[in-house]
């Protein structure tokens, strides 16, 4: 694939670049609403998933995707950074396809064997998916110029969240629509949860089409020096001390939240009986919450101001925990402050 200079670009291929960037992640969030953590995590459940196999589900992404350090290495094995986007996304729509396929009741010796095989599959998928999106951001980051990057990743985000907003509540409608139609068969319950699966796979796969259309630009800063290609270089950011603080709040951040959320979704699917589609209903409010606010974020950001408005939004976070208290006092509207 030919290369092009950010510089060559003119302000009607930018504007033209930045609607293929919008459409694939309209495209994406309709898939990955369709096949979220929670739907998966509804999916074990119903394969005999205890508290341990969740946490897995839960957890297991996170872990495989401290490989994603190696992302610029091997995308520039492969050639290039819009190649290796369109393969990575492409497969990893493929890989979350088998994962109704293989873990389907039957395919495999037992439940045990489905749950181990659909906690690979789910690793698996977010692998690929997390090395992709690292290439994807260093080559839209050269498609569009830093005074107005802050405002494109905020219109960005809220055609994500509105998109993804339209997979939740339909993989929650055909879930627990296939569930009232099978009432009284709970063995074919799982299925429901299947088919929103595969069809977010396929809305991942559809979500490559833009990409494609998308100037395959190279790096705008180049240099004389040789491009790092050593799988070792990829740990050498760990020497930037700035990097390093960062790290430790990612990592500090991802390991409190990771301690409730497993906890958090056994309490809505086990004490509160909630069904996943007044889950999934509770985190598009949220998700709309989030879209009106997005661009002017974006615009914060711009203006250099984005340590403050994180450090005000982890406060935030923070205060959802009293809601569950609250709920388990026997009031579980309470669980929707949370």
């Amino acid at each position: 694939m030919a290369r092009q200079s950010p510089a060559a670009m003119t302000t009607t291929d930018r504007r033209a670049a930045m609607g293929h960037a919008y459409r694939n992640a309209a495209i994406w969030a309709i898939g990955n609403g369709l096949v979220s953590t929670t739907l998966v995590s509804y999916l074990a459940r119903r394969l005999g998933a205890d508290a341990v196999a969740i946490s897995w589900i839960i957890a297991a992404p996170y872990l495989v995707g401290v490989l994603r350090v190696f992302a610029p290495a091997l995308a520039n094995r492969l050639g290039d950074r819009k190649r290796f986007c369109v393969f990575m996304y492409a497969a990893s729509g493929l890989v979350l396809f088998a994962i109704p396929v293989v873990c389907a009741p039957g395919v495999l010796r037992n439940a045990a064997q489905s749950l181990v095989a659909l906690i690979a599959l789910w690793c698996g998928y977010h692998l690929l998916e997390y090395l992709a999106t690292v290439v994807l951001w260093s080559w839209l980051g050269d498609l569009v110029p830093p005074r107005i990057r802050g405002r494109f990743i905020g219109r960005r985000e809220r055609a994500l969240t509105l998109a993804r907003i339209g997979g939740l509540l339909a993989s929650g409608q055909i879930a627990d629509r296939w569930k009232a139609a099978h009432e009284s068969d709970p063995a074919t319950h799982w299925i429901g949860y299947a088919i929103a699966a595969a069809l977010g796979a396929a809305m991942l796969i559809a979500a490559v089409v833009p990409l494609t259309r998308l100037p395959n630009v190279g790096p705008s800063t180049a240099t004389n020096a040789p491009v790092r290609t050593k799988l070792w270089s990829s740990f050498v950011p760990l020497v930037d001390r700035r990097y390093r603080a960062l790290m430790v709040f990612g990592c500090w951040f991802s390991f409190t939240n990771g301690l409730a959320q497993a906890p958090q979704f056994l309490f809505q699917e086990s004490v509160l009986a909630l069904s996943i589609t007044s889950v999934l209903v509770m985190q598009t409010v949220m998700r709309l919450g989030q879209s009106a606010v997005s661009p002017t974020l974006g615009r914060i950001a711009d203006n250099g101001r984005g340590v403050p408005m994180m450090m005000a939004s982890e406060f935030v976070v923070a205060l959802s925990t009293p809601f569950f208290y609250a709920a388990a006092r026997g009031s579980p509207i309470w669980i929707a402050g949370a």
